[in-house]
C-alpha cells in the first residue's frame, strides 16, 4: 500500500455507523502537474432580478461544473445570501463564492465564462472579484480516502464489524 499519513481515530462518524479507528491519506493526493495550480477565491455577485433565470438554469450549471470538480479545477463553491433562509422561505441570492484552481487568473476567467450562470446572464461579470488565496489545511482526495475501523457495532443489525473501506462507497449506504 502506498501511505504516507494516517490521522487518528475521528470524534464523529465518518459514515451514518462507523467510527474510524484510523483514516489513510494515500501519497498520491498531491498535484503532480508540472505546472503550480493555484487557488483564487471568486465572488460572483447575480445580476438584478435573476432568480427565475438561475432557477431555470441551475441544473444546467450542476451539470457542467462536475467535469471541473473531477479535475481539482473547482475547489469548493456556492450561494451568497442576503441571509440564511428560514426553513419553507425562498433563498434571497446574492450571487456566488467559488474557489477555483488555475495556473493563472485567465483560466480561472476562461472557466467562469464558460458557466451557464456566466453565459445566461445570471452573474454580473462586471462586477466579478477574484482574489489569489492559499488554504492552510490540506485538501482531502475522497476518492482514495480509507477508513479503517475494528470493533464498531452496526446500529442497523448489531453486528461487530472491523476492516477498511473506501470513503464514497460508504456513503448513504446502510448494511440491510
Amino acid at each position: 500500500m502506498f501511505f504516507n499519513r494516517v490521522i487518528p481515530r475521528a470524534n464523529s462518524a465518518v459514515t451514518h455507523f462507523l467510527r474510524p479507528s484510523r483514516i489513510i491519506f494515500p501519497k498520491n493526493m498531491a498535484t503532480t502537474s508540472q505546472r503550480k495550480k493555484r487557488e483564487f477565491l471568486c465572488i460572483l455577485p447575480d445580476n438584478p432580478g435573476v432568480l427565475e433565470l438561475r432557477r431555470k438554469v441551475k441544473s444546467g450549471h450542476y451539470s457542467g461544473i462536475q467535469p471541473l470538480i473531477a479535475q481539482g479545477s473547482l475547489v469548493d463553491g456556492g450561494a451568497i445570501f442576503e441571509q440564511h433562509p428560514q426553513e419553507g422561505e425562498d433563498a434571497k441570492f446574492l450571487g456566488s463564492v467559488v474557489v477555483y484552481t488555475g495556473e493563472d487568473v485567465d483560466e480561472v476567467r476562461r472557466m467562469i465564462n464558460n458557466d451557464i450562470y456566466a453565459t445566461s446572464g445570471v452573474w454580473d461579470l462586471e462586477k466579478l472579484k477574484i482574489y489569489p488565496v492559499s488554504y492552510l489545511l490540506p485538501k482531502i482526495d475522497l476518492q482514495s480516502l480509507t477508513i479503517e475501523f475494528s470493533g464498531v457495532v452496526c446500529p442497523c443489525c448489531q453486528t461487530t464489524n472491523s476492516g477498511s473501506l473506501n470513503f464514497l462507497s460508504t456513503r448513504g449506504k446502510s448494511c440491510t
